[in-house]
């Protein structure tokens, strides 16, 4: 099945996927290469170039507009993160499938955490236009949660009932793997911005 293809049904009609996506015979290393990495790519790039193009807003500064090198080194990190997190979520859902009723099985671990993931990466296309992006991140978010719900019993092969629990831990793991990442990415900006000034300068000079 084509990426254009899985991610239309995943999002449209994601229960009947889920049962799909439970037969096929997939890795994490497979489906980062085939989907989500032309994903996680796009949406950096787009909002990279949002970036540089619009501008992002700033509390008490303003719209700032980000040279085009330095929010592409953000984008570089920002896709290296986001394939890290796959790999960590996707281990921390197998870790706990047991305690929630579920069967421990890498691979389908990694269908969840990859396919689970699609709203997320599409939402983040909007990103080209930051005003539009911000509110599509979170309809993304949101959405991601639903598919969470759906895919978990579906794969993971936890009592329906103790899903809602499964997925609010995993959930919790997520957000603080988040907030570390985040500090990263705030770390590469500034870099960034050091790496731009240096870069200026010598030109100058």
């Amino acid at each position: 099945m084509s990426l254009v293809d899985r991610a239309k049904n995943i999002l449209l009609s994601p229960k009947a996927e889920w049962e799909v996506i439970d037969g096929e015979s997939s890795n994490m290393s497979s489906l980062i290469v085939s989907y989500a990495l032309p994903l996680i790519v796009l949406g950096a790039l787009a909002g990279a170039i949002g970036s540089s193009v619009f501008g992002v807003t700033l509390i008490f500064i303003g719209t700032v507009k980000i040279p085009l090198l330095q929010s592409m080194i953000t984008a570089a990190v920002g896709i290296a993160v986001a394939v890290l997190m796959l790999y960590i979520l996707s281990f921390v859902v197998n870790f706990l499938a047991p305690n929630f009723g579920g069967e421990k099985n890498d691979n389908q671990a990694a269908k969840l955490v990859v396919y689970a993931s699609t709203a997320g990466w599409v939402a983040q296309i909007f990103g080209i236009i930051p005003a539009v992006g911000g509110i599509m991140s979170f309809v993304g978010a949101i959405y991601g949660i639903y598919l969470y719900y759906l895919g978990l019993p579906a794969l993971m092969k936890n009592p329906q009932d103790k899903t809602i629990v499964y997925m609010i831990v995993v959930a919790i793991v997520a957000i603080v793997i988040n907030m570390v990442f985040t500090g990263m990415i705030v770390g590469a900006i500034v870099s960034a911005f050091g790496f731009g000034a240096m870069a200026a300068g010598s030109l100058g000079m």
